[in-house]
């Protein structure tokens, strides 16, 4: 669950945001913890890891680590380059809070550096990996003064 999908209170949280609901891709999940919010990569390994044997009950091939270095790849390039389509040409003229402490540009950023390096360490769709962060690249240039949303920046706040 996404921190800004959430009311807490003092009974806990509260799941507010339903607009990406729906029968999706089975590494849908899986992007929450590699592209849409940036976690230390202990955590990321280890969601990955009880992800990846929740789903080998059901989807056997996912056992594979060919299989599921490809899908998430593929998924991961799905969403980067969708929200560069949601997003663009609209956050150049104007930066909008998305989530609270984040804006469109820093979160945009975040998803074609995390897509980039993604491609690098799975070996799939480099070529796209390489135009992420070339797009990053011009994306920084323009907007050099703009703080690179990390985990390590909000562990900072």
């Amino acid at each position: 669950m996404a921190p800004s999908n959430c009311h807490f209170g003092t009974a806990g949280a509260h799941l507010l945001d339903f607009e990406w609901s729906g029968y999706r891709h089975a590494f849908y999940d899986a992007l929450f913890w590699h592209i849409i919010y940036p976690f230390p990569p202990v955590v990321i390994r280890n969601a990955d890891i009880a992800y990846r044997h929740t789903l080998t009950n059901t989807i056997p091939e996912m056992s594979d680590d060919a299989v599921y270095e490809a899908e998430l790849t593929y998924m991961c390039a799905h969403h980067a380059f969708s929200f560069v389509r949601w997003w663009l040409p609209a956050i150049l003229e104007q930066d909008n809070e998305t989530a609270p402490g984040v804006t469109s540009r820093q979160m945009l950023l975040y998803k074609l550096d995390r897509f980039a390096a993604l491609t690098m360490q799975t070996g799939y769709l480099e070529g796209m990996g390489a135009c992420a962060k070339s797009l990053a690249d011009v994306f920084r240039s323009r907007f050099p003064e703009m703080e690179a949303w990390s985990y390590a920046l909000i562990a900072m706040k």
